[in-house]
C-alpha cells in the first residue's frame, strides 16, 4: 500500500506542470454575432495581426444587425475562433432541462452544420455558471465555458466551466481605455486577461454602455501591440483534470511530446507546451509499466 501511495505521489509530482506564461496574454471575445464585429472590429484586428474569439448566437445569424453565415465562415477561415453562445441568448438559469438541451446542445449542432466544431460555450448574460443543472448540460457538449464579472483568469485551480471575462462598458471612451489598460496589465505569468466586446459603432453614432467605438478599439489594439501583449483565442486553451489547470496549446514542429501511459491522464497531454520566459520549455512524460502497475 505504501508503495502504491508513493508511486501515485511521484507521478502527480512529475506531471504537475510549471504554469508560466512568457508574455502577458489577452483573450478578446466578441459576443452576439453583431455585424460590426465583421465590418469594423475585423479590420482593426487584422491590422495588428490579432485573432479573436467570436461567440455565436445561432438564431441571430442572418437577422438585421447581425452577421450571416458567409461572414462567420470567413472569420473562421481567417483563423479566428468561432464558439457557441446558445441558440437565442436567453437566461439559462430560468430554463427547464428540455429548454437547456436546446439552447446548449442544439447550439453546438447548429455550428457543426456550418463546419464549425465548437468546444467552448459562453453563458448568455454570464448567467448559469452557478447552477448545477446548467453546468451539467454544458459539460455534456463542451470542454470549457466562459462566464463573466472578472477580467483576470488564473491558470491554476480552475473551474473550467466558469472561465472569467469582463465586458467592456462605460460611457466615455477615455474612461473605457483607462480601465482596459488597467485590466490587461493585471495579467501576469500565471494569469491571462479576458475582455468581452459587444456592439461596435463609428465615432458619429450615439453609443450605449456596452458599445465600443472604432476609434477606441483601434487605440486599445495599438496599445496591446506596442506593449508586447500576446493575444490568444479560447480554443488555444487546454485543461488538465489531473491538476485542474489551464494551459496554452501550441503546435510547434519542434515540440515532441510523449503522452502518459495511464488512461486516466488527459489526452491533451499528447501535445502541449507551456510558455516560459524563453517560450521553449516543453515537457513530456512517459512512465514505465512498473511505475503504474499499482494504479487501477
Amino acid at each position: 500500500m505504501k508503495l502504491i501511495l508513493f508511486t501515485i505521489m511521484l507521478i502527480v509530482m512529475l506531471i504537475t506542470p510549471k504554469v508560466v506564461l512568457g508574455a502577458k496574454m489577452v483573450i478578446l471575445s466578441f459576443d452576439d454575432s453583431t455585424l460590426g464585429h465583421y465590418t469594423m472590429a475585423r479590420q482593426i484586428l487584422d491590422k495588428y495581426g490579432f485573432k479573436g474569439t467570436f461567440f455565436t448566437v445561432c438564431n441571430f445569424i442572418g437577422t438585421a444587425g447581425h452577421m450571416n453565415w458567409t461572414q462567420i465562415n470567413t472569420l473562421q477561415k481567417e483563423g479566428h475562433d468561432i464558439e457557441s453562445h446558445s441558440m437565442n441568448h436567453t437566461h439559462l438559469s430560468k430554463l427547464s432541462d428540455i429548454e437547456l438541451q436546446y439552447e446548449i446542445g442544439q447550439s453546438k449542432k447548429c455550428l457543426a452544420k456550418h463546419g464549425i466544431n465548437s468546444n467552448v460555450f459562453a453563458y448568455p448574460f454570464a448567467d448559469g455558471s452557478d447552477k448545477q443543472n446548467v453546468v451539467n448540460m454544458v459539460s455534456k457538449y463542451y470542454t470549457l465555458a466562459r462566464a463573466g464579472d472578472d477580467p483576470i483568469q488564473s491558470l491554476k485551480s480552475v473551474n473550467r466551466y466558469s472561465i472569467h471575462a469582463l465586458t467592456q462598458s462605460g460611457h466615455k471612451d477615455s474612461d473605457k481605455f483607462k480601465r482596459f489598460v488597467e485590466n490587461v496589465n493585471n495579467a501576469n505569468t500565471t494569469a491571462f486577461a479576458s475582455i468581452k466586446f459587444h456592439t461596435f459603432v463609428n465615432g458619429t453614432t450615439s453609443k450605449g454602455k456596452i458599445s465600443t467605438s472604432t476609434q477606441l478599439f483601434e487605440q486599445e489594439m495599438k496599445y496591446l501591440h506596442d506593449n508586447g501583449f500576446k493575444v490568444i483565442r479560447m480554443r488555444d486553451l487546454g485543461f488538465s483534470t489531473v491538476n485542474d489547470v489551464l494551459y496554452v496549446k501550441t503546435d510547434h514542429n519542434d515540440v515532441s511530446i510523449k503522452s502518459p501511459q495511464n488512461e486516466n491522464f488527459d489526452q491533451e497531454y499528447n501535445k502541449w507546451h507551456y510558455f516560459s520566459s524563453t517560450k521553449t520549455n516543453a515537457k513530456g512524460y512517459s512512465f514505465p509499466k512498473a511505475a503504474i502497475s499499482g494504479i487501477s
